[in-house]
């Protein structure tokens, strides 16, 4: 019985460690790339909140990084570097599908309070992107230094009478970058 109360132990003092780390951690934005080189990324850090997952919704600390493109009207790009569930029935989902759902939620609810426009619904405009990492191992793990990403754009509009954001993909993903490292490869959800 000490065995499991110490094992117990051990495990949660590791998880809390995790934790701490994560919390404290910055984004790290990623390198520029086309067609918008010389514009730079804004680092948010990150966030703890709730993310929903295929209807389950999870506590989650993710980190971000976002910029306007937009040469005409506002265009925002959304970098989601990483995140750390809290509940470990939620790992169940793939590392980039759970990045792409935190992005989501980071659209839906803004929560820094950046300078992220909603044109009132119905809208037909695309004017967000977000983008995980596409360089995955073999266990489906983000790969430390590639350059490689998915980008998934979505029309992103708000109710006239509630301001609840909605946020809808169009198309489907693509990738963008030049590198991967060996032996990881480049895919999209």
């Amino acid at each position: 019985m000490k065995t499991n109360f110490k094992l117990f132990d051990s495990l949660l003092i590791v998880t809390l460690f995790l934790c701490l780390i994560s919390i404290n951690a910055k984004s790290q934005c990623p390198a520029q790339f086309d067609p918008y080189p010389n514009i730079p990324w804004t680092n948010q850090g990150c966030v703890i909140m709730m993310v929903s997952y295929n209807g389950t919704w999870c506590e989650t600390n993710v980190c971000y990084c976002w910029r306007n493109v937009g040469i005409s009207a506002p265009f925002i790009e959304i970098y989601v570097n990483s995140h750390v569930l809290t509940n470990p029935n939620c790992t169940n989902m793939p590392w980039q599908e759970r990045c792409t759902w935190a992005g989501i939620q980071l659209i839906k609810s803004n929560p820094n309070n950046s300078n992220w426009p909603c044109p009132p619904c119905p809208s037909d405009l695309p004017n967000y992107n977000i983008y995980v990492g596409a360089c995955l191992d073999t266990y489906g793990l983000p790969c430390s230094n590639g350059r490689t990403y998915c980008k998934q754009t979505y029309i992103v509009c708000c109710d006239p009478q509630t301001g609840v954001r909605s946020a809808n993909s169009v198309g489907n993903p693509i990738i963008i970058g030049d590198y991967c490292p060996n032996p990881c490869i480049s895919t999209c959800p």
